[in-house]
């Protein structure tokens, strides 16, 4: 799970830069008919032949337009009206909507130590986007807003995998409901590809694309349900808090910003947030075994 942090740490700059050169619909759809390519192989590598039962077969597809047309058509389209680091901070209310989704489904309140979990993880990334100059305005909220929804898709994108994870593992899963959502997405994409003009895009922008077809769509997503069949889905969720962090230390790393000390101590909220989870998480499944 640090890895998939990693991974999607590093890709809110490389959005906004490759869809700066690439339009949002033609973007989404060549980047996940190229991710739809590395599920096929990952599929086929995998020795993955198992028949989908019929009830399972729509919950991928459910799964699949989830996490495509929804979640990622939304975020491409909110990302370039509002800032990476509102979208960062969104994306750190994933444990508390996935929390609630469970809670939903398994018509039982989460634990107090759940909740406490995701409330230090979420002040840890507060406290790290208020020292970056985190601001909120109102011409930046209908793409605060497109980026809500996709988080909650995210959520119950996260939440469905538990169970068909189980049945057909991380790889299986990962790759059907990308393969079913690119489907799902192809009208929409194709219907506003006319005026795209490939010739106009930089090597840079083509090697974005890539970069969040075959590592964020597709390497990634395997990781973050490899992790949901091995912990739960809100222990998982909670490992996205990680993702700012890791974008500040890049930023050090490679741009040389300096690191306030308000940066340690959102790493101490979000690490902590990230044990307390894990805790509750495992006392969940010791008291339903």
């Amino acid at each position: 799970m640090v890895c998939s942090a990693l991974i999607a740490g590093s890709s809110y700059p490389i959005f906004k830069r490759t869809v700066a050169e690439i339009p949002a619909m033609p973007f989404t759809l060549m980047r996940f008919a190229l991710a739809a390519a590395f599920m096929a192989v990952a599929l086929r590598v995998s020795g993955d032949r198992q028949t989908i039962a019929p009830a399972d077969r729509k919950r991928l597809w459910l799964a699949g337009i989830l996490v495509v047309p929804i979640n990622a058509g939304l975020f491409i389209f909110g990302i370039q009206w509002t800032k990476a680091a509102h979208g960062a901070l969104l994306y750190a209310l994933t444990p508390a909507a996935v929390l609630v989704i469970t809670s939903i489904q398994s018509r039982r309140l989460p634990s107090p130590l759940a909740w406490v979990g995701a409330g230090l993880a979420f002040a840890g990334v507060l406290v790290l986007l208020l020292e970056r100059g985190l601001s909120f305005e109102w011409h930046a909220l209908r793409g605060d807003l497109l980026i809500l929804i996709a988080v909650f898709a995210w959520a119950w994108y996260t939440a469905l995998g538990r169970g068909l994870t189980a049945s057909y593992g991380a790889v299986g899963t990962a790759a059907r409901a990308v393969l079913y959502g690119t489907i799902a997405f192809a009208p929409f994409g194709l219907l506003f590809w006319g005026g795209f003009d490939p010739r106009t895009v930089s090597m840079v922008a083509w090697a974005g694309l890539v970069y969040l077809a075959w590592f964020v769509a597709g390497i990634n997503f395997i990781l973050w349900y490899w992790g949901v069949k091995q912990l739960s889905p809100a222990g998982v969720a909670v490992f996205a808090n990680l993702q700012p962090l890791v974008a500040a230390g890049m930023a050090w790393w490679l741009l040389h910003e300096a690191l306030a000390p308000s940066f340690w101590l959102s790493v101490a909220l979000v690490l902590t947030g990230v044990a307390v989870t894990q805790r509750a998480a495992q006392a969940a499944v010791r008291a339903s075994s």
